[in-house]
């Protein structure tokens, strides 16, 4: 499910939330902050990139590289976002995850052994946390900042 609406000045574009069961995605949704996002500072490719990067994470995909480096696609942490759709290796990657049912290299695999305390998430990296909800499931949060801005925890609410 993804939803838009201005959330207001909190620092994040978008929040992707990944409910994990036994290591498999059993449900994700994604946020969009129109605040920034349907401000004249986004054109439509930067709001496609961010908007495609959360989807992406919802259907199990991590980011290709953290550097800056463009990959040409949205999966990636490129100063610009000028790549709004996946590219060749996203979708070999979703073939991966979907088609094989091989969890080796996607989002619920690279996360499940990351835990948080019960009801308290742990920040994996910058961007992302992990909260143990305890009988194997657990609740991840993906988070778009804007302009890079990290404050010290998810944003609040997620």
């Amino acid at each position: 499910m993804t939803t838009n609406g201005r959330y207001g000045n909190n620092g994040w574009l978008a929040v992707a939330q990944v409910w994990l069961s036994g290591g498999h995605i059993s449900q994700a949704t994604t946020k969009v902050n129109d605040t920034y996002l349907a401000s004249s500072g986004y054109n439509d490719a930067a709001r496609r990139h961010v908007l495609c990067q959360e989807i992406g994470h919802d259907f199990g995909l991590d980011h290709q590289d953290e550097s800056g480096a463009d990959l040409n696609t949205c999966m990636h942490y490129a100063d610009a976002l000028d790549n709004p759709s996946p590219n060749a290796h996203d979708y070999e990657q979703l073939e991966a995850i979907y088609n094989s049912h091989a969890d080796t290299s996607n989002t619920a695999a690279a996360i499940s052994s990351a835990s948080g305390s019960k009801g308290r998430p742990k920040r994996v990296r910058d961007d992302l946390f992990v909260e143990d909800l305890g009988g194997g499931k657990k609740r991840v949060v993906f988070v778009f900042w804007s302009n890079r801005q990290i404050p010290h925890g998810p944003p609040a609410g997620e």
